[in-house]
């Protein structure tokens, strides 16, 4: 085993749960490399006995940290940011090494932390800092924005790193503590984490860890102490969280869940710069990435050409081991072998509906044993109706082209989505984009810009069955915190009580 796991964190410091004798755990998780399925990664013991202590932590942390000022938590946030940057290669290699990622994607990722962490310190100052209000009444007003409680972050494994990392920063700057549990699929890209937040010498208890399948954060969840619910997975996985907590008013929850993303290219689209966007939000992370482009409509007048040069270049794409290669991957190859079994039983559903098929998604055989396919192309017209292929979500690199006339039969196939995360455009029409931005149902559009390009700066949320309605990214430190309206009387207030004087006898 190349990562040696540390266990679960809270009270400070890393707990090995036991693996043999009579307190030894009933579960181990098992890591093998999708690159590389003869790589053994880790094993990850799962032990529930854990949650009590860590949400206990939790608690001791939240009290250390409301009591901090909004400048010392940035300190905080700050330090963390260096200690990132310090471990930085050690994690590149890790997200690589787990999820398959080419290194570039990595530090790609990396590189994003560390530009938003600073935007999100803006935000905070913005948002969350005291406001004094003028109510020219005779009062004096504030507003005070105190920390919610313990946040707990369930994160997924397509970003371990930026998601969960703005997350911890906005819900350290807003001053709650944190209980994390990572996707089991990137243990120790999160154990990195946690121990570049240990080396920064954050307060006692604010940082924690728990690691293990679905029914450990089932457990956390019924915890009291939690008050701020944050989830990235699947739309199925987030109905079961709602289910569990929303029951407690107390808890406030925020969804991030499936996408079925279309892109339009209208007929003025600027040819280079669209294939290359395209290809990048279809095909890289191997279309695993929350948002990757899935569909795409493009005007009937330059599908032909259009298509005929996206395929050439998918044909291109280098498909490798994400550190042991020959040449730079373009993309590695998907997260486990369930994710290879649900690709291709799609392939085989798009045959089975009639639509036609541009280039074959297939599994691959490589240098390295590893869960491999190459991506996929598909056609047809914007009024296929009811086909499972083209409406249900698929982790995967699939790219299907609908042809359309007129701008409304897009909108109208963007809009007939159960999904609503992010739409992208591609024109220079000014009057179409504005009509786009007016009736798609969409929380995101980009403008001549990938579907995968998002910024956590940003609120970022889904709507209909993409999230509810709770913004993510810069959002996650609104949401973390609650506004405390405190009212003084002045003088001018206390010289002036005759208005609630009436009714009042003074002479009995």
């Amino acid at each position: 085993m190349d990562f040696p796991l540390k266990g679960n964190y809270f009270h400070g410091s890393f707990s090995m749960p036991p693996i043999g004798g009579s307190k030894g755990v009933e579960q181990i998780i098992k890591k093998f490399s999708p690159a590389n399925t003869t790589h053994h990664l880790w094993d990850g013991p799962v032990d529930f006995r854990h949650v009590e202590p860590a949400v206990e932590s939790a608690e001791h942390g939240h009290l250390l940290l409301q009591k901090k000022t909004l400048e010392e938590r940035i300190e905080i946030v700050m330090r963390l940011h260096e200690q990132v940057e310090v471990n930085r290669s050690e994690i590149e290699t890790a997200i690589a090494l787990e999820t398959g990622k080419p290194l570039h994607d990595a530090k790609c990722e990396l590189d994003t932390l560390q530009q938003q962490t600073q935007h999100l310190i803006q935000v905070a100052r913005q948002e969350i800092a005291t406001q004094q209000v003028e109510l020219n009444s005779g009062v004096d007003a504030n507003i005070y924005y105190r920390p919610l409680g313990i946040s707990l972050i369930i994160s997924s494994s397509f970003l371990p790193i930026l998601q969960t990392g703005s997350d911890i920063v906005s819900t350290i700057l807003a001053g709650n503590s944190f209980i994390l549990k990572p996707s089991e699929k990137v243990m120790f890209s999160s154990q990195l984490l946690i121990e570049s937040i240990d080396q920064a010498g954050l307060p006692n208890g604010v940082a924690n860890m728990l690691q293990g399948p679905a029914e450990l954060t089932q457990r956390i969840l019924r915890q009291k102490e939690i008050r701020v619910v944050l989830f990235y997975g699947s739309s199925e996985n987030g109905l079961s969280i709602l289910q569990n907590a929303s029951i407690d008013p107390t808890k406030q929850i925020s969804l991030h869940l499936g996408a079925k993303n279309s892109t339009i290219v209208h007929q003025d689209a600027k040819l280079e710069p669209t294939l290359i966007n395209l290809l990048y939000s279809a095909f890289s992370s191997a279309g695993q990435n929350a948002l990757s482009t899935s569909l795409v409509a493009i005007h009937r007048s330059i599908h032909q050409d259009f298509i005929s040069q996206f395929h050439k270049l998918a044909k291109k794409i280098v498909i490798d081991h994400p550190i042991e290669h020959e040449h730079e991957p373009f993309m590695g190859p998907l997260i486990d072998q369930q994710a290879v079994d649900n690709y291709l039983l799609y392939m085989g559903m798009a045959k089975r509906e009639g639509i036609e098929e541009i280039m074959r998604g297939k599994q691959l055989s490589k240098r390295y044993p590893g869960h491999y396919v190459s991506p996929a192309i598909h056609l047809t017209d914007c009024d296929h109706t009811d086909s499972h292929f083209l409406s249900n979500e698929i982790i995967g690199p699939v790219c299907t082209f609908l042809v359309y006339d007129e701008i409304e039969q897009a909108i109208n196939l963007v809009n007939s989505s159960q999904y609503g995360l992010v739409t992208s455009l591609f024109t220079s029409d000014k009057n179409i984009q504005q009509r786009c931005i007016e009736t798609i149902c969409s929380a995101n559009i980009n403008l001549n810009l990938p579907t995968t390009f998002q910024r956590f700066s940003l609120p970022i949320m889904g709507i209909k069955q993409s999230g509810n309605y709770h913004p993510g990214g810069s959002g996650t430190i609104r949401q973390s915190v609650y506004p405390l309206s405190c009212l003084e009387s002045n003088s001018l207030y206390e010289n002036n009580l005759e208005p609630i004087k009436r009714g009042i006898n003074y002479d009995n």
